[in-house]
């Protein structure tokens, strides 16, 4: 789902098209989720996408939210809703 919604706020390419995008100057960012749920009382889950610039492997930006809830699925549902607004606000 969270790969899903970066492609709806940015366009996804290949390998190969970022190549040739990077030789025409353009810029590419390449980003690495992370999603990690804890189980405990009431639970917690964290979404973390890190931005890296493809050519350097520099980190760009950092995007994260959490969600605590009754439930582990309900803890996903709310840090997927705030990873949305997150994602919404940086790249609007």
């Amino acid at each position: 789902m969270v790969k899903n919604e970066i492609s709806e706020k940015l366009q996804v390419v290949s390998a190969e098209k970022a190549s040739s995008l990077i030789n025409q100057g353009e810029k590419v960012l390449s980003p690495k989720i992370n999603v990690k749920t804890e189980k405990w009382d009431g639970g917690h889950t964290y979404i973390s996408i890190s931005f890296y610039d493809h050519y350097t492997n520099q980190s760009v930006a950092v995007v994260k939210s959490s969600g605590i809830g009754w439930s582990i699925s309900q803890d996903q549902e709310l840090a997927y809703k705030a990873i949305k607004k997150e994602l919404d606000k940086a790249f609007k």
